[in-house]
């Protein structure tokens, strides 16, 4: 790896690297920041949530912005799935911290740019209620190309949480097809809510091609952590796929999900008074995402390859839980 001409954010999330050599590709960052954060990025990747945070705080107050915004990113989800809810807190609001001045008007674009996926990132993937302060879609291209396909990803992802299913799909889609090089993690994300924009418009069948796409990026290199931060909103993928064929890859995702779900929603809790599912089991969200979508009991039963009466026991447990009695109030309860 040649050295690097300035520093980016994310760099290994944003990197082009032959698929099986993620760790390798990481270690060669010259730079020993630029490596340190690259690492702290695979150790993420792969569900090493306490590794991943020991690695990067020594940098949440780098000089070089890249490195500190890149930190205090990985640093809030490390630190959800650790269930250290104030350490997660502390780098979120030491991402907002950073962010005025880099969205001033005399900042250089590229600057604008990272501000604006830093802050599009927070913002769409933990639901909170923390501004975006320059709209991602007109800064991309200043972004490094790796980047920009994360950034359509989270343009995706928003447009899926506003239920714009299509367009979103068609942003996953416009995007795998603009880059020559494989960018295997940002790619993964992408397959990933192509799958959630799939199952919400009940097309199973094309999701499982993105999702069998997505783990043919991942599984050379362990990188499960999409997977389980992505669990529940991509309604039985993870079930259907790894429960029989891959149960230590399974009983790894549901871990993490469990850890980082948890994390989450203390945080949420703090942040907003917004109600969301709590105490599911995984499989319990998955049906209670199928079911809040307008799939009948038997089409849920189908797809999860479980009877028909599995499928109701379910629905009696999940309205238990969340104390309710009908499909529109599972719906207020679920991550859109």
């Amino acid at each position: 790896m040649e050295e690097e001409s300035c520093h980016i954010p994310m760099p290994l999330l944003g990197s082009a690297f032959p698929v099986g050599s993620c760790r390798k590709y990481a270690e060669g960052f010259h730079n020993e920041g630029d490596r340190a954060i690259a690492l702290g990025e695979f150790y993420y990747f792969t569900g090493k949530a306490e590794m991943a945070a020991r690695t990067v705080e020594p940098y949440l107050d780098s000089k070089e912005m890249a490195q500190a915004l890149s930190a205090a990113l990985i640093c809030t989800f490390a630190n959800l799935s650790r269930g250290h809810i104030h350490l997660a807190q502390f780098a979120m609001n030491e991402v907002s911290k950073e962010l005025p001045a880099l969205c001033r008007e005399d900042a250089p674009l590229e600057s604008r740019a990272m501000a604006a996926m830093i802050s599009t990132a927070a913002s769409v993937l933990l639901h909170l209620p923390i501004p975006t302060v320059l709209p991602l879609e007109d800064y991309i291209r200043y972004l490094p190309t790796g980047q920009q396909l994360w950034a359509w990803y989270l343009l995706a992802h928003r447009a899926y949480l506003k239920e714009n299913y299509e367009r979103s799909l068609a942003i996953v889609d416009m995007a795998l097809s603009m880059y020559i090089e494989v960018f295997p993690i940002a790619a993964i994300y992408n397959h990933l809510v192509a799958v959630m924009d799939l199952m919400s418009l009940k097309r199973p069948e094309e999701a499982k091609t993105h999702f069998l796409a997505a783990w043919k990026l991942a599984k050379p290199d362990d990188l499960i952590e999409p997977f389980a931060e992505h669990h529940g909103l991509l309604q039985g993928m993870v079930e259907i796929f790894f429960k029989k064929a891959e149960p230590e890859e399974y009983r790894r995702i549901t871990e993490i999900t469990y850890t980082f779900s948890a994390g989450w929603r203390k945080l949420h809790s703090l942040e907003t008074s917004k109600n969301v599912a709590d105490n599911l089991t995984t499989t319990e969200f998955t049906v209670a995402m199928l079911y809040s979508r307008g799939w009948t009991k038997k089409e849920v039963a189908s797809h999860l390859e479980i009877s028909v009466s599995a499928v109701k026991k379910h629905v009696e447990i999940i309205y238990e839980k969340l104390a309710i009695t009908d499909k529109k109030q599972l719906k207020e309860y679920m991550l859109q």
